[in-house]
């Protein structure tokens, strides 16, 4: 009997060990992040604002497109950055109220030499951008444009004469001309816009929003996230590239992302 009872026991503290283990690890949050240095700043200001709320996170990189559909369907807790209006479409996911990140969306350019005038001015010219960019998607929507899969295929083909000109934000493409050591590849000014980057996260996680909207908003006003940026950007680019263009874009030129 006594034998019975340490089997029946030992066997119901490995189902609780099991369930314990399980639900440590659903508490691991798993975020859709785009391949690029903007949402690995992002990233990073995820990682400490949870860390304040006693919640681990993970992400996982993939296509944008293809992780707004995987975390929308909520087989991703949500999604690092995106800028404001994606949950008009994907409606399952939550905007989290409080910037974390921003960009300025520009005309990256070989043989091009214009003065951007808004989205309008882009009509003359052959373009590519990279598919779930949606800034640049909507941006652009009836124009002469290509998408392909990364910004690294975006800039390969902008150094080789395919297209006329490409969108992306000034971080990303000054990090592809680095990388790829691309020579006479330039930003044109003024840039067309500014965009601010939220965190999203699926309906099923709702409950978590007002906890992780107070630890952003205190890294906000502590200077945290604005101080993470700063020596991202140190770190990432070389000291001497100019990053922003003060308040040169024009808010009014924004469109949801």
């Amino acid at each position: 009997l006594w034998r019975e009872s340490m089997k029946i026991f030992i066997s119901l503290a490995i189902i609780v060990l099991l369930s314990t283990t399980s639900s440590f690890a659903k508490n691991i949050l798993t975020f859709g992040q785009p391949v690029d240095p903007i949402s690995d700043l992002s990233a990073r200001v995820l990682v400490e604002a949870y860390k304040r709320i006693n919640i681990k996170i993970d992400f996982i990189e993939l296509p944008a497109e293809r992780s707004l559909l995987q975390s929308n369907r909520g087989s991703l807790d949500g999604e690092v950055n995106r800028v404001a209006g994606i949950d008009k479409k994907y409606t399952n996911l939550i905007r989290i109220p409080i910037p974390i990140n921003h960009f300025e969306g520009v005309v990256f350019t070989k043989n091009q030499n214009f003065t951007v005038n808004g989205w309008d001015s882009l009509k003359p010219y052959s373009i590519v951008i990279r598919i779930g960019a949606k800034f640049a998607e909507n941006g652009t929507r009836g124009m002469d444009v290509s998408k392909v899969t990364t910004y690294e295929k975006v800039f390969m083909l902008i150094s080789k004469n395919k297209y006329d000109i490409c969108i992306s934000s000034r971080i990303n493409g000054l990090y592809q001309i680095k990388k790829q050591n691309l020579i006479g590849v330039k930003a044109l000014e003024p840039p067309l816009a500014k965009f601010q980057l939220y965190h999203y996260l699926h309906k099923k996680h709702k409950d978590l929003v007002p906890k992780i909207s107070v630890s952003l908003h205190e890294m906000g006003q502590e200077g945290t996230i604005s101080n993470e940026r700063e020596l991202f950007i140190k770190e990432f680019l070389e000291p001497n590239i100019k990053i922003e263009q003060g308040n040169s874009a024009n808010p009014k030129n924004r469109t949801a992302d």
